[in-house]
């Protein structure tokens, strides 16, 4: 029966003879060791004829061949590395295609308007304004103008969306 030692923190695990002279980790602290044979046993087997052998237990999970560690972990990292990719092209597109949808969504049409000059008189300024608003005009810009017989109106240029 082969033995491992642990240098670090005197972790000791029973393993098959086979295992004699490999790295193996420590299941307690992970720092790296050598298996060894186990030393030779000085006091006598006390064990009884009518006890049954028990098979040596299996090796533990943790202990592996620097061979197997490195054959597994290219695939590993192979497999990692592509799903990592693949879930980040797909990320990209779907914030690109997010962007893109926003701004077409978002960017305005140019707005049209229809514009006209009136000059209504003093005595009816506000009966018309509030008949030209119920007809969706804007007021554009207002001023008092005085005609060619010195008669004073307002002159205002209205405008509504087409």
């Amino acid at each position: 029966m082969a033995i491992f030692v642990c240098k670090q923190c005197s972790h000791t695990e029973n393993t098959l003879d086979e295992y004699i002279g490999r790295k193996a980790r420590c299941l307690n602290c992970q720092s790296l060791g050598t298996i060894e044979a186990a030393p030779a046993s000085t006091e006598p087997d006390i064990k009884s004829k009518s006890e049954p052998i028990m098979p040596p237990p299996s090796p533990p999970a943790s202990v592996s061949t620097p061979e197997a560690a490195e054959k597994s972990k290219p695939a590993d990292s192979a497999a990692r590395d592509s799903q990592s990719l693949i879930i980040l092209v797909i990320l990209v597109s779907l914030l690109l295609g997010v962007q893109i949808i926003n701004l077409f969504l978002s960017s305005p049409t140019p707005q049209r308007w229809e514009y006209d000059i009136i000059s209504p008189r003093d005595s009816v300024v506000v009966e018309k304004l509030n008949r030209l608003g119920a007809e969706g005009w804007d007021i554009v810009s207002a001023r008092r103008a005085t005609g060619y017989d010195n008669e004073a109106s307002y002159e205002m240029l209205i405008r509504r969306a087409k």
